[in-house]
């Protein structure tokens, strides 16, 4: 074992659920240079090509008990940060969306989140400080109509209230939570909701080493708005 792998040993673990697309791959190149990352997406290291040699890859179905049950297994040790990247988008006429697509975008934004903090929490306890990290909708803080993503604004405000639920929980546990509240990601498909420009990837990255970095206990329950102030035009 070459010396890289020894500091990559003794580095924090990070555990980064839905890695693939390009939330997931910033948080990637960001949280690299402090943590060992495990990486999960449903395919495993197939749907992760930007893999070092000191990550490690693992298959992941975040809605299925013994998907999640493996991937703890394992795990080299209890990790000390954990990003949810998960989420399907539907762009639909909420007089045309049929229960089960509705049901199936909550689930992917909303369920998969909770069962990421179900079965994270305990071995993020063993922790003195800890953190969840999550993606949420930009400028969902206040609840407004959306006839054309109904499904996922609706998932992304239950994930916003979610949040603020955890950091005020696990808060005596040294464990802080928070949401960036993102807009369109360069290199994500361009939305036909928007003409936004794209959100930087640096400032992506950026965000999330400032709210994973020092200050992240004393900012727990923090919504970061990540967008340039489009849905305020």
């Amino acid at each position: 074992m070459g010396p890289r792998h020894l500091r990559a040993m003794k580095k924090p673990l990070a555990l980064i659920v839905g890695a693939a697309g390009p939330v997931g791959r910033a948080a990637m190149e960001e949280l690299r240079k402090e943590y060992r990352l495990v990486a999960t997406s449903r395919s495993g290291a197939k749907g992760l090509p930007t893999l070092c040699s000191q990550d490690i890859a693992l298959p992941l179905d975040a809605l299925n008990e013994a998907s999640w049950l493996q991937v703890i297994e394992q795990l080299p040790r209890a990790p000390q940060l954990v990003v949810h990247c998960v989420g399907d988008f539907l762009l639909e006429p909420l007089d045309q969306v049929t229960p089960d697509r509705f049901d199936a975008v909550v689930e992917s934004n909303l369920s998969s989140a909770f069962r990421t903090y179900y079965h994270m929490a305990p071995l993020l306890r063993q922790s003195t400080q800890s953190g969840l990290l999550y993606f949420g909708l930009a400028h969902g803080q206040a609840v407004q109509s959306e006839p054309r993503i109904s499904a996922y604004y609706a998932a992304k405000q239950g994930l916003k209230s979610l949040v603020k639920s955890i950091a005020a929980q696990e808060a005596q546990n040294g464990m802080s939570c928070h949401l960036i509240a993102l807009g369109f990601v360069a290199g994500s498909p361009q939305p036909t909701t928007t003409q936004q420009a794209p959100v930087p990837v640096e400032q992506l990255r950026a965000a999330i080493g400032h709210l994973t970095g020092p200050l992240a206990q004393q900012l727990s329950g923090t919504i970061l708005d990540l967008s340039g102030g489009w849905r305020l035009r």
